[in-house]
């Protein structure tokens, strides 16, 4: 779960460095509201967090290169890692 989130907080960081815009309020709400509604089985709703990945989903659905890991959502720009710089899995 650490590397997991250690990823994308790198994925993150580079959308903020190369000026992608931030995530639209609206788009925050929408993606957290579909995670709370729980129409996958996956909402820990006493943590916020997804069983499926282990995120917060506050968190997640704040950044704009996340994804859901059930397809739920995709992200807003695009994600680029190297194919020699990408870790193993």
């Amino acid at each position: 779960m650490l590397r997991r989130f250690l990823r994308a907080s790198a994925r993150e960081s580079a959308a903020a460095l190369r000026g992608d815009p931030g995530m639209p309020r609206d788009e925050i709400a929408r993606r957290h509201a579909l995670c709370r509604s729980d129409a996958c089985g996956q909402y820990l709703a006493l943590d916020d967090r997804c069983a499926e990945c282990g995120c917060s989903v506050a968190k997640k659905v704040a950044w704009r290169t996340a994804e859901c890991p059930l397809g739920h959502w995709k992200a807003l720009t695009p994600i680029h890692i190297a194919e020699d710089r990408r870790p193993p899995p």
